[in-house]
């Protein structure tokens, strides 16, 4: 028995041996392995743990992690930062690589706000966070361009192609008739004047839209017209990390003005006359069809060769762009420097724009208590154009007949003096229109021509105007801001940040003589305009949790100050090689319209204001967020210097309540709501005061007689009552994201109403003074707004994401103050612009065509003065007379709706993303319809189908090219502005990292990149630009005179090639 005992007692010890030996054994597995991200690359950092367990490590810089004593029936946890959390039971596996994949659920979590952060979930205004990534790959010099189709409610408009020149940007419409509808710029809490041009694509961490008055109301009277928020990258605690990008690419026009050439349009006038001469001899009339002046043109051609002038005149440009970067940093110290260099050749000759600029930021830790830290932003442009005015140029290069010589030749100077004897031009001298006019021409085939002068459209050569002038624009300019944090006690910190921007800029402009007139001296202008911006914000802030309250205080004071000089001086000069003033033979005062062009200025403009800021959560579902700011500024009389801007905005997120929780398809839901005050005070400083302005004046000589001068005198009347524009604003919104966030969507409506409008009105003479600014009016924007996230597909090798958004704003003027219902303003042909009380702030005010007069008989029986056989037939009142009262609201350039779609593919080393971005609704008013010489050469204008008599009357639509009716402004002018673009596209593929460290990187990328690669607009669009504006006078400074094109820029196709590599 004892026995039997103790060989039990054995087997059971031998058991436990046995169990506690495998366990032993199980403990003393080691494992090893590599995390990475689905493209490929190593993730640093990520945390390995035993679950269960305090057992853990993080992964290495090449994303390697080891692991020792782990049990094999284990289960390892891998998690990162933006990454979801993976777990993964061990098996007795002693290798184990894992994939993590991003969680969109956590990525973008804090979203910059103005003074701050906060997290995405807890935002209760409208704000947009910009999808940044690839937005440094766009083949662009300027970063604001890079950002059209790109966020709901914020419309970029590239009213022109000339290089570095910046678009035209409103965030939800335009909310001011006089003051500027620009949103403000806000780069690491420091706002600025620059715009997006001192921005680089590469050093952008982010970027935030605050489109809602809610959200721009701590900003006060500088954001009326929405704020964009620019973060830029810091160094971070870490090994050195060198950046490079290379690119290099081509911009070629996208679509040329289809002109006839002289050949086609000579065939053409020939039929013209054979069928209009057939006509008149078969109802017994002599009158015949005068096309000498085509034919002489034609002549002209066939002596001396014909040209394209758009060849000649345009090119193809090329882009290039370097960037480099360093970071680095530790505990103690970190820093961001970077360096950017930007070419960019324009379309036109002698046309570029070039771009160099530095950025160094540095933080460091003094203390637990202390941080401090500084950014300086110096940058260097340089911009180059063929004429002082481009438009124009272009305009005129259009137009320019084909043929046309560029240069004088022995025999064409021998073909003019022959008949001219007095003809002073030699060989090589620039041809002018001039030189050929009432001159005898006989062509090959035998006809004579006597006295004719061909079509042109002026005195002059484009290749003329730009070879004779030169003209540069360069600007200086400085941005730098320091800041300190001082952490007072646990939660509660104070920061000051101060800091400057400064701006030189100088623009040199000289012309040869003969340059634009023949005869006409050598001349040009110079000036110089300096802008200082000091800013000191000083703000203190405490957030404290106590159990489910979350609260966030914010307090502030800033002060802003303002300086601003400039001087010009005009003149001409007496040769062509010296072009500094002191060779200038007389000082030019006033231009032929009375515009002053030698003159000095400055002015000063100062604001402070107080600040505050409260958020609140409770249980994080129940959010409020309230805000208040006081601005004082110098614009204003002593009365009225302060506005005051609240602001107050609540959130539910619902999806954190417990009814919702077995709702697994629903991952997030926000409703949201606010209501805010901003103000606008963009207007010329001293409106306040009377002002005195140099104005022409005849002077007596005391003789008897009268000699031209100048006087100061008084022409504004100053309003000491003259006060804020305030918009106030009220959103509504809900936020949700479904499927395990494959699915996210934000919808916003808007009603924003901006009263106190300004506006500068005329007063009667009797007074002394011609205007005075006044607070009338008030505007209304409302609208809705689409954002949609999606992750369409998601494996381990494919991704495919969409991000779409389209946005609807409708305009409304609802007062111009007292009975005031209409105001018009006229532009460079006296076309009208119309603000209506109870209609869209601009509308066309033209004209409205209803047909062609067929007949003589049927113009002479509309009594209509100018009607004529082949005129425009427009409607009138039944008073027989065409005036302002006969004038109708035809069109408005404000767009139904824009719209963006961008797909995101990737397969294992490849990427691929396009953005698709559109515009609907809204009309063009098309200048170069109006103006002979186009209708003449422009195939789209359809010259060849228009009216020339009473039997010969073309298609019945298209009037006769002449004067009369068809010169007055009708909507036969506009164009449907609607397009949709393949506004960017680009191919990428990035080096494994294990390949990329056997040739010394870190990583390699290469793509392409293209840019306008395809635009589709409406049937019968005859411009080449669908964006185009021009501002050719100072006719259209106005808010309330926009949608006019002549000779506008066309589009660019870009394509560029890159390569970025980190060392």
């Amino acid at each position: 028995m004892k026995n039997r005992k103790l060989i039990k007692v054995v087997i059971l010890m031998l058991g436990i041996m046995l169990l506690f030996i495998q366990s032993l054994s199980a403990q003393s597995i080691g494992i090893s392995g590599v995390v990475t991200s689905e493209n490929g690359e190593p993730l640093i950092g990520v945390s390995v743990l035993v679950k269960g367990t305090s057992n853990g490590v993080v992964t290495g810089t090449l994303g390697d992690y080891t692991l020792k004593n782990v049990p094999a029936n284990g289960t390892l946890i891998f998690s990162y930062i933006g990454f979801a959390t993976v777990e993964i039971p061990i098996n007795s596996q002693q290798k184990i690589n894992v994939v993590l994949k991003e969680d969109q659920l956590l990525l973008e979590e804090l979203v910059v706000i103005g003074y701050g952060v906060q997290k995405k979930s807890h935002l209760t205004g409208s704000i947009a966070k910009v999808n940044t990534s690839g937005i440094e790959d766009v083949p662009v010099s300027r970063l604001d361009q890079a950002l059209q189709g790109k966020v709901a409610g914020l419309n970029i408009q590239n009213t022109t192609s000339e290089a570095g020149v910046a678009p035209t940007i409103r965030v939800r419409g335009m909310g001011s008739i006089s003051a500027s509808s620009s949103p403000l710029i806000v780069v690491d809490g420091y706002p600025i004047s620059g715009g997006l041009e001192m921005v680089n694509s590469s050093d952008v961490e982010s970027i935030e839209i605050l489109k809602d008055a809610a959200s721009a109301a701590i900003y006060g009277s500088r954001a009326a017209s929405g704020v964009i928020l620019i973060t830029t990258k810091s160094g971070s605690a870490d090994k050195p990390n060198y950046n490079i990008r290379v690119s290099t690419g081509i911009k070629e026009i996208y679509k040329n003005v289809d002109r006839y050439n002289t050949q086609e349009y000579t065939d053409l006038r020939r039929s013209q006359k054979t069928a209009y001469d057939t006509y008149m001899a078969s109802i017994g009339s002599t009158s015949k069809l005068n096309i000498n002046n085509d034919l002489a043109s034609y002549s002209v051609g066939e002596m001396f060769g014909f040209r394209d002038w758009q060849k000649l005149g345009l090119q193809s440009a090329r882009i290039s762009n370097i960037q480099a970067n360093v970071s680095d940093g530790n505990d103690k110290v970190k820093y961001y420097i970077s360096g950017n260099y930007d070419y960019d050749q324009g379309i036109m000759i002698y046309s570029e724009y070039n771009k160099l600029n530095l950025r160094a930021k540095i933080d460091a830790n003094l203390s637990k208590y202390v941080q401090i830290g500084i950014s300086m932003t110096p940058q260097y442009t340089k911009r180059q154009r063929p004429s002082n005015s481009s438009g124009g140029w272009y305009n005129n290069l259009i137009r320019t007949g084909d043929w046309m010589p560029v240069y004088h030749t022995k025999e064409s100077i021998d073909f003019i003096t022959a008949q001219r004897p007095t003809f002073a031009k030699r060989v090589g001298d620039y041809v002018m229109g001039a030189d050929f006019s009432n001159l005898n021409y006989t062509l090959k085939d035998g006809t004579v021509i006597i006295k004719a002068t061909p079509w042109n459209t002026s005195d002059n050569s484009p290749i003329n105007i730009a070879d004779k002038t030169t003209f540069i624009e360069e600007n200086f300019s400085l941005n730098t801001n320091s800041y300190i944090n001082v952490n007072i006690l646990k939660g509660l910190t104070f920061r000051s940040s101060n800091g400057f921007y400064i701006s030189y800029m100088n623009q040199d402009y000289f012309i040869k003589s003969d340059g634009l007139k023949p005869g006409e001296l050598a001349n040009g202008t110079y000036k110089n305009d300096l802008f200082l911006d000091f800013l000191s914000e000083n703000t203190i802030n405490y957030s404290k949790k106590i159990g489910k309250h979350d609260i966030n205080l914010l307090a502030g004071y800033t002060a802003n100050l303002t300086k601003h000089r400039t001087a010009a001086i005009a003149g001409t000069f007496g040769n062509d090689y010296v072009s500094t003033f002191n060779a200038a033979t007389a000082i030019t005062q006033t231009n032929a319209s009375g515009s002053i062009l030698t003159q000095t200025y400055k002015e000063t403009l100062a604001m402070e204001s107080y600040l505050a800021r409260i958020n609140y959560s409770y249980a994080d579902k129940y959010l409020l967020s309230a805000s208040w700011r006081a601005d004082g500024s110098s614009k204003f009389g002593p009365n009225n210097r302060f506005g005051y801007f609240p602001s107050v905005s609540l959130g539910w997120r619902v999806s954190e309540e417990g009814f919702m929780k077995n709702i697994t398809w629903i991952d997030r839901l926000k409703l949201r709501g606010s209501y805010g005050v901003t103000g606008n005070n963009n207007i010329a400083n001293y409106a306040a005061y009377n002002t005195l302005s140099l104005v022409n004046y005849p002077l007596g000589t005391g003789t008897g007689t009268v000699a031209p001068g100048f006087i100061n005198t008084n022409t504004t009347l100053g309003n000491r009552s003259l006060t804020w524009e305030q918009t106030n604003e009220v959103n509504a919104g809900i936020d949700f994201s479904l499927f395990d966030g494959r699915f996210n969507m934000a919808v916003d409506y808007y009603n924003s109403e901006t009263k106190s409008l300004l506006l500068q009105q005329d007063i009667p003479s009797i007074t002394g003074f011609l205007n005075y600014w006044n607070n009338i009016g008030k505007i209304r924007n409302s609208g809705i707004e689409v954002e949609v996230d999606t992750y369409n597909i998601r494996t381990k090798k494919f991704t495919w994401q969409t991000a779409f958004n389209i946005a609807a704003n409708k305009n409304k003027l609802l007062s111009l103050g007292g009975d005031q219902t209409f105001n018009l303003q006229l532009g460079e042909r006296n076309e009208g612009y119309a603000a209506i009380v109870g209609q869209p702030a601009i509308q066309y005010y033209q004209f409205k065509v209803i047909g062609v007069y067929m007949t003589k008989e049927e113009a002479l029986a509309s009594g209509i003065s100018g009607a004529a056989g082949g005129t425009l037939k427009v409607w009138d009142n039944g008073d027989k007379k065409l005036d302002q009262e006969d004038r109708m609201v035809v069109g408005s350039p404000f767009p139904d709706f824009t719209w963006g779609i961008t797909n995101t593919f990737k397969y294992a080393n490849f990427d691929l993303s396009f953005l698709i971005q559109g515009s609907q609704g809204g009309e063009i008013m098309n200048g170069d319809i109006n103006y002979s010489e186009t209708r003449r050469y422009v195939k789209a204008y359809n010259y060849a189908n228009s009216w020339l008599a009473d039997g010969v009357q073309g298609d019945g639509n298209t009037p006769i090219n002449s004067g009369g009716i068809n010169w007055m402004w009708t909507d036969y002018v506009l164009e449907d502005a609607s397009y949709a673009a393949l506004r960017e596209m680009t191919l990428g593929f990035t080096l494994q990292s294990k390949y990329a460290k056997k040739i010394g990187l870190k990583s390699l990328r290469a793509y392409v990149s293209g840019q306008n690669l395809f635009f589709l607009t409406p049937k019968g669009f005859r411009l080449v630009n669908p964006e185009a504006r021009t501002q050719p006078t100072s006719a259209y400074n106005s808010p309330l005179v926009d949608g006019y094109s002549r000779g506008g820029f066309p589009l660019q196709r870009t394509i560029s090639f890159g390569i970025n590599f980190s060392l």
